[in-house]
């Protein structure tokens, strides 16, 4: 059995985390080039909501097409960080999303 994390809980620098929680927002997929190859991923910043609070949801290449608004999710292995002072939660190589709502 998976032991979540509510979001108020999440601070920066969280490994390994369990979170879940419906997305309320989705913001418009933008282009960003590698700072080490000439490659360019996508990527696209969601909002995550539970009954504790909100986090910036950042996934980038396959992972955006498994979600949608108003999806029930959980991020499995995910962490956090600070961007601009902004808390954020990824997904990374080693974690997933799931779609909970089927």
């Amino acid at each position: 059995m998976i032991n979540f994390t509510s979001i108020s809980k999440l601070e920066d620098g969280d490994k390994s985390v369990n979170v879940k929680g419906i997305i309320t927002y989705k913001s418009a997929e933008r282009k960003v080039k590698s700072r080490i190859s000439e490659d360019t991923f996508r990527v696209c910043n969601f909002t995550l909501a539970d009954e504790t609070g909100v986090i910036e949801l950042v996934l980038w290449e396959n992972n955006i097409d498994k979600i949608a608004l108003n999806d029930e999710v959980a991020i499995e292995y995910g962490f956090v960080t600070d961007f601009k002072g902004e808390k954020q939660l990824n997904v990374g190589k080693y974690g997933k999303i799931v779609r909970l709502n089927m």
